[in-house]
């Protein structure tokens, strides 16, 4: 027999039982590190918060509570959803045998998709479009709507805008104002409205801290040329936003303009106080500001809230010497610190750089942490303390 017609004979292996998907699967399981944890090791945890349960009433019923609240979210999402499937559907329906220029959009569906165009850009949009021709709006329509809403001019302070969007939603006039940026893609565009190239860094207000309103103004292809030549590209959008003090209250943008990540810590401690005099003027108060793991953000942070230089500068005589310590009054302005995410993350990076030996999926405790080593450098609270504790 040719070793070609023998080979076409064989049964191939993927014929086997042995390698078929309900096989495989748990074969895949076995060559797991044998140290890996079993569910049956958590049956005496589980056994353990039953009785706990069993015994606490209080604790029983607030878990109670918190269940059936997250319930309730989980419908009223759902139940959203829902909405939007049987508003596209309605939609498509009227507009099944109209022509293009006779269709018909309702108020919030326009809303749904001009948020969908900003978030996922024109590409994502249009592919989407061509699917369901019927139910969403063309392209020339969300470009309307864009133009017919309010023009956010770049590095104006939105103050008066702020308040009436606190009235409206009946919100208190005490806000948490919070600054990031973050990279954008790095082009120049031509807006006909105002005649004038967005995407140019401009000068930073000494006094102030923001930027200097300077359209770069198009009449000549001279002012197009010296432009590129002689300014800076912006290459992050620095934006600030107002966050109401209450529950479920949406954030309010209330500056935001092209930046080259250029900034020194007085330019942001001269924001910070622009801010809060701006605010004053509509009877707005900061209740506090709180950045991101910015350097210069973190030395204002430091400089308005009067920190110590380093630990050496603090009076001998004070009892709690080395330890860090601030003086501060209640009837000062509170002080400003770093964004919560920032800080856990911050603390995460630490935790992890002391852990050496730990092994996290058997839970085995590093020696390292309780050797008594003061990593933190508190010379006087040692192990002595420590028992104690």
């Amino acid at each position: 027999m040719p070793q070609h017609t023998k080979k076409h004979s064989q049964i191939s292996k993927w014929m086997d039982k042995s390698y078929s998907r309900q096989q495989r699967q748990p074969r895949k399981f076995e060559v797991y590190d044998a140290r890996q944890p079993k569910i049956t090791e958590y049956f005496n945890i589980l056994k353990s918060m039953q009785e706990c349960l069993q015994e606490n009433r209080a604790l029983r019923m607030e878990i109670s509570r918190e269940i059936c609240r997250n319930m309730e979210e989980s419908e009223k999402s759902e139940k959203q959803i829902d909405k939007l499937l049987v508003m596209l559907q309605d939609t498509a329906l009227r507009n099944l045998e109209k022509n293009k220029h006779g269709k018909i959009f309702s108020e919030p569906l326009k809303l749904f998709c001009l948020h969908f165009y900003i978030i996922s850009g024109r590409l994502a949009y249009e592919t989407l479009y061509r699917k369901i021709t019927s139910s969403l709006p063309s392209l020339s329509t969300i470009h309307r709507t864009l133009d017919e809403g309010e023009r956010v001019e770049e590095g104006a302070i939105r103050m008066s805008q702020l308040k009436q969007f606190l009235i409206q939603r009946k919100l208190p006039l005490k806000i948490f104002v919070s600054e990031d940026q973050t990279a954008v893609i790095q082009t120049i565009q031509y807006e006909p409205k105002i005649n004038e190239m967005v995407g140019f860094v401009c000068p930073l207000n000494p006094e102030t801290g923001f930027p200097e309103r300077r359209g770069f103004v198009v009449n000549t292809l001279t002012d197009i040329e010296r432009a590129f030549i002689e300014e800076n590209v912006s290459k992050n959008a620095y934006v600030f936003m107002g966050q109401a003090l209450k529950d479920s209250a949406p954030p309010f943008c209330i500056c935001v303009y092209g930046s080259d990540n250029k900034i020194s810590a007085e330019d942001v401690l001269n924001r910070w106080q622009y801010l809060k005099k701006q605010t004053s003027l509509h009877d707005i108060e900061i209740v506090e500001f709180s950045s991101d793991r910015d350097t210069r953000c973190l030395k204002a942070m430091k400089e308005a809230s009067n920190f110590p230089v380093s630990v050496n500068t603090i009076n001998n005589d004070c009892p709690y010497k080395p330890y860090f310590q601030i003086l501060l009054s209640l009837g000062e302005d509170n002080p400003n610190h770093n964004d919560l995410r920032s800080e856990a993350d911050n603390l995460e990076e630490i935790l992890l750089e002391e852990i050496s030996d730990t092994e996290i999926r058997n839970i085995k405790t590093d020696l390292n942490l309780l050797s008594g080593f003061d990593s933190l450098n508190f010379k006087d609270y040692g192990d002595e303390n420590l028992k104690k504790n």
